[in-house]
């Protein structure tokens, strides 16, 4: 299954030391509104089923380019608003095999979203004509990442044209779409409904077992990985096992684990679980265990 990176389009510190806005017009900030759009594309791409990496700091161009390539993914996705005077959407394709098909899914939401022109391009050469003029295409491609699209999807110095993205519900329902529309393109898994999960954690909370029910409700169900301490925590509470190592070994007894090596090695400070197994092993370990 494919794995995504996602970048917050600007947002990087400039020369005097401020971050990079992006396009402003009058109340719209670009880099703040990609902000929104980009973490929920993110979110529900990990709820459907991929391996998800979501910007986490203000880094540049560069950086975001040899950060998708060091961490292994295999498509970037850059999300930014656009200005001067147009009425459109865009999406900005790289030059690696699969890019130009991502695109079309893309501005097929768009289009969806009412957006009335969308245009799908290839982009541009830069000076010397070897690789591609906009630098996240360039350099993530350069550095092993084949597939790189831009997302442009209004002006917000158009009055009419930025309607489509002009409050944070719209942004929000907007990258949700578009990661449901990757999903269904590219073997995205169903979405889960999280009702066994929650109750299962409010059953853990009841028990003292979990003492913060929003970390695990909110940023777990929503695809966020887990800290890998955390969850070593409620394995052992689970199991009422003082040793990782113990608890694991119970719930492979159990039938709830079958690669105890993953739990091992990632149930550990430093290291993270991928929401979608944490939620799958809290369910059926206290289904399983009777706790």
């Amino acid at each position: 299954m494919l794995r995504f990176y996602i970048e917050k389009g600007h947002g990087e510190k400039t020369a005097n030391n401020q971050n990079d806005p992006g396009a402003t017009s009058g109340s719209f900030i670009e880099h703040d509104m990609n902000v929104v759009y980009a973490s929920a594309l993110a979110h529900r791409l990990a709820e459907r089923g991929f391996i998800v990496d979501l910007e986490s700091d203000d880094i540049s161009i560069g950086d975001n380019g040899r950060a998708a390539a060091s961490l292994g993914a295999d498509v970037i996705i850059s999300c930014h608003e656009n200005a001067g005077g147009g009425n459109r959407g865009e999406v900005i394709y790289g030059w690696g095999e699969g890019a130009s098909e991502l695109a079309e899914v893309i501005a097929g939401v768009l289009r969806a979203f009412g957006q009335s022109e969308v245009r799908t391009y290839q982009a541009k050469p830069n000076g010397a004509g070897n690789a591609e003029y906009f630098g996240i295409l360039r350099v993530s491609r350069a550095n092993g990442v084949p597939i790189g699209v831009i997302i442009e999807p209004c002006f917000l110095d158009n009055s009419e044209d930025v309607q489509l993205n002009d409050t944070n519900e719209k942004l929000t329902a907007m990258g949700v779409a578009i990661a449901n529309a990757i999903a269904d393109a590219y073997g995205g898994m169903p979405l889960q409904d999280n009702s066994d999960y929650e109750a299962a954690v409010a059953h853990l909370v009841g028990r003292g077992i979990i003492g913060s029910p929003d970390y695990w409700i909110k940023a777990v169900a929503n695809g966020a990985a887990v800290r890998g301490d955390w969850m070593a925590v409620v394995l052992q509470g689970m199991t009422g096992t003082a040793r990782l190592q113990d608890a694991v070994a119970a719930l492979v007894a159990a039938g709830v684990i079958g690669s105890p090596d993953y739990w091992l090695e990632n149930c550990q400070a430093g290291q993270t679980v991928q929401a979608a197994y944490a939620k799958f092993v809290i369910v059926s370990g206290v289904q399983a265990l009777g706790i």
